[in-house]
């Protein structure tokens, strides 16, 4: 028998008030010419909130001009470069 716990998706599934309780949390952020907004927005909604939400994917919607800095920053120098696929 399944035990539903804190944290755990409830028998109807995932609980809207819980983000942890999605098996696919997705932060899709749009970015200019700066990744900072990026790395920002991971912290407040990790750190700063009452229930946070760590998500397992980062979708950056860029243009031709902003992906050079993302690349250079978040790709190559950052400590995220070892959870990302290309």
């Amino acid at each position: 028998m399944h035990q539903v716990t804190e944290g755990s998706p409830t028998l109807y599934g995932p609980d809207p008030a819980n983000p942890a309780s999605y098996p696919r949390r997705v932060l899709v952020c749009v970015v200019g010419l700066t990744p900072q907004v990026v790395t920002e927005t991971l912290y407040a909604l990790a750190v700063q909130e009452s229930l946070p939400f760590v998500p397992n994917e980062v979708h950056i919607v860029t243009t031709s001009e902003g992906a050079k800095p993302i690349r250079d920053t978040l790709l190559i120098v950052s400590p995220l470069r070892s959870h990302c696929r290309r």
